[in-house]
């Protein structure tokens, strides 16, 4: 039996030779805690900007806004959106 992964998009761009550039949302929640631990050290915050930088983008991990970012950014035109094409809280 194989097992597949699910890849959950934090950020999709399409570049100029059509390719598309994937920062997948584990990677984005990671990088965005490591460097706010290293702010939250000048006011001695470390461990707690570290974590809000880890749930800062939680949200992304719904549904709606995995198939909203695939389809908005072309990346899978043919996913459905529930509610029709527009912004998706991610709060």
């Amino acid at each position: 039996m194989s097992q597949t992964t699910k890849h959950f998009l934090a950020h999709v761009r399409k570049s100029h030779d059509g390719s598309f550039a994937i920062h997948e949302l584990a990677e984005h929640l990671q990088a965005v805690a490591t460097l706010a631990g290293r702010f939250g050290e000048s006011f001695g915050c470390s461990d707690w900007a570290h974590l809000v930088g880890l749930w800062h983008d939680l949200g992304k991990y719904s549904s709606a806004f995995q198939n909203y970012i695939a389809r908005g950014s072309g990346f899978d035109p043919k996913t459905h959106i529930e509610g029709g094409e527009g912004y998706v809280n991610h709060s």
